[in-house]
């Protein structure tokens, strides 16, 4: 499925994937970097709070009440990644 249908199977809300890259957003994520802080810092790159960015891009789905380093599911990793323009497995490593 591509990354409207997981955004779908996601539950997201308002504008997932908006059509945006990694690239036109500005923020690559390090090599080592884990998924909260890399949602942290696209966050602040953007000027909102994590909270309210996530809550934009990924309405519905709840990202701060768990680990989500460690519970991603794969429908929210294919949204972020439609999302940002990584490649899912790319997400999921982080």
């Amino acid at each position: 499925a591509g990354g409207t249908e997981l955004a779908r199977q996601a539950g997201l809300g308002r504008n997932p994937g908006a059509g945006v890259s990694a690239r036109v957003l500005g923020v690559v994520p390090h090599g080592d970097e884990l998924l909260s802080a890399y949602l942290v810092r696209l966050a602040h790159a953007h000027g909102m709070s994590p909270t309210r960015f996530c809550a934009f891009h990924f309405a519905g789905v709840a990202i701060w009440t768990r680990d989500i380093d460690r519970s991603a599911s794969p429908a929210l990793v294919g949204a972020i990644a439609s999302a940002v323009g990584l490649a899912p497995s790319r997400v999921a490593a982080m």
